[in-house]
C-alpha cells in the first residue's frame, strides 16, 4: 500500500481497524520471562505441609498452617488446603447446628425466666420511657412502669 501511495489512515479506515489497534500490533511483544513468583510455594514449604499431615493425620489445613509458622514456614491455610486437596487428604468436617436455632433455656413453669424491654415514646414533644417485664412461660406482663422526661426532643 505504501508503494501505491495509499496513506495508512485511509487503508486502516477501509479495513475497519482503529489506528490504536494497528500501532499496538506494531509494538514488540514483551516476554514475561520465567521469573519465580513470590507468591508461589517453594518445594520445601510444600514438603513441610505434606510431612506435617503425615505426622498428624487428624490436623486440619488451618491447624497445619499454624503449626508450620512455629517451624518458620509461613504458609497460608488456603495454600495448605490446596496442597491437601490435590492429594485427596482433606478431612470432611460436619458443621454444628447454629446455637440460636434452638432455645437455650426452655421454661416449663411460670416465673422461671423473665425478660425486659425499654421503649421510648414521644408524645406531644415529651419523651416517655416504658419498661416492660414479661414472663417467658406464660407471656404475662407482671410489671410495667413509665418514666417521663420533659426536655426537648
Amino acid at each position: 500500500m505504501k508503494a501505491s501511495g495509499i496513506k495508512k489512515t485511509v487503508a486502516l479506515r477501509n479495513l475497519g481497524v482503529y489506528r490504536s489497534t494497528y500501532y499496538a500490533w506494531q509494538k514488540p511483544k514483551k516476554t514475561s520471562g520465567n521469573r519465580a513468583s513470590v507468591l508461589k510455594l517453594t518445594d520445601a514449604e510444600r514438603k513441610a505441609v505434606i510431612e506435617k499431615k503425615k505426622q498428624n493425620p487428624h490436623l486440619s489445613h488451618r491447624k497445619i498452617s499454624g503449626y508450620l509458622r512455629h517451624d518458620g514456614y509461613w504458609v497460608s491455610a488456603s495454600s495448605c488446603y490446596r496442597i491437601l486437596k490435590e492429594l485427596d487428604w482433606v478431612l470432611s468436617q460436619e458443621l454444628r447446628e447454629a446455637p440460636w436455632k434452638e432455645p437455650h433455656y426452655e421454661p416449663f413453669a411460670p416465673n422461671q425466666i423473665w425478660g425486659e424491654d425499654w421503649t421510648m415514646l414521644s408524645i406531644a414533644a415529651l419523651r416517655y420511657y416504658l419498661l416492660t417485664i414479661i414472663d417467658y412461660f406464660s407471656r404475662y406482663i407482671p410489671a410495667c412502669r413509665q418514666a417521663g422526661w420533659h426536655g426537648p426532643l
